[in-house]
């Protein structure tokens, strides 16, 4: 395939997408005829041109691709979010608008982790989300009208309304201390598993998450246990992964962050200096006899879907597809035997 037809498969691409809007790389690749190694490939060279977009949502391990403008269609793979998200999904989509600090933990962090659906907004030195749907200026208007004192209630009528309202929720009789202690226990008991599901099914690290919204994640029960249960984790690593972890640092490779570890497979992001300045990697490395083309294209989408060149690591060698799609797709993946 010459350049001229790199160039007629991607324009394919784009017009097959404002057919049919957010695809899987594989339906990308049966509409245009090509396989999906080159599909994935030529989607990588259209999102570093901000052609294509994709989701953080993911359809089985992949995510979605769509143009600039077509967000809103997100909306109909909605089902596809864990237990977890999608109920925090349903109750922002509902309300439009929720206060961070009013809900439970595991809602907080879920919400955090769809950040196609989900965006944060301050009012008052307060965190706030809005559905996506809705303007950041209706956002912000539905935020001050609920916040607005009774006494500056000009319609005698309203005001009326709001005071009652004011009394019946004054009813129960219930003072701070016991509801900040009721609140403590009830965050104290939100079940580990829960804890556990909603990070291991996240998308995003809680450092990620933090860096994004200039915010905790949440309270500090969750982030204690969130923290024990990543470094008991990453503390259990196999011989293959210990020995990963040495020929990186020996190549002088810095590692930021581990992503994924594994008996078998091993997952970081990782640095190092070169004569341009410092370059990052997703660097994905295999206990495998050969490294396969198929191997190569897996690593690449995992890779563009966090913004970052691939790099596979491998004790073993390239195998002849593989050879043939690194020649092909070098400027895009990398390949190191260690």
């Amino acid at each position: 395939m010459n350049a001229q037809d790199h160039e007629r498969a991607k324009q394919r691409m784009i017009e097959f997408l404002q057919r049919t809007g957010p695809s899987l790389p594989i339906h990308v690749a049966k509409a245009i005829g090509v396989n999906v190694l080159f599909s994935s490939a030529f989607l990588s060279e259209l999102m570093a041109k901000k052609q294509v977009l994709t989701s953080n949502m993911r359809i089985g391990s992949s995510p979605l691709y769509f143009l600039p403008g077509q967000e809103s269609q997100l909306e109909k793979f909605s089902s596809h979010l864990n237990t977890r998200e999608l109920e925090a999904f349903n109750l922002l989509k509902e309300k439009g608008v929720l206060e961070d600090h009013q809900l439970e933990p595991v809602v907080r962090v879920a919400l955090r982790a769809i950040s196609d659906f989900a965006f944060p907004l301050k009012y008052n030195e307060k965190l706030y989300w809005r559905y996506f749907s809705l303007s950041p200026e209706n956002a912000m208007a539905m935020i001050s009208v609920s916040q607005v004192p009774i006494q500056k209630v000009e319609n005698e009528y309203v005001k009326e309304v709001f005071q009652k309202r004011a009394e019946v929720e004054i009813v129960p009789l219930v003072i701070p201390e016991v509801v900040s202690v009721r609140e403590e226990i009830e965050i104290a008991e939100v079940p580990r598993e829960k804890i556990e599901t909603v990070q291991n099914e996240s998308n995003r690290s809680g450092e990620e998450k933090e860096n994004i919204l200039g915010e905790k994640v949440a309270d500090e029960e969750v982030k204690e246990i969130k923290h024990k249960e990543k470094k008991e984790k990453l503390n259990d690593k196999s011989e293959f992964v210990e020995n990963v972890i040495s020929k990186l640092k020996h190549k002088k490779f810095e590692i930021l962050q581990e992503v994924e570890v594994k008996k078998k497979e091993y997952m970081a992001k990782v640095k190092i200096d070169s004569d341009v300045g410092e370059i990052v990697f997703l660097a994905v490395a295999k206990d495998k006899k050969s490294i396969s083309d198929n191997d190569l294209a897996v690593a690449l989408q995992r890779a563009q879907s966090e913004k970052l060149p691939a790099m596979v690591l491998a004790f073993s060698e390239l195998n002849k597809k593989g050879k043939e799609y690194l020649a092909l797709w070098g400027n895009l993946v990398k390949f190191v035997g260690m």
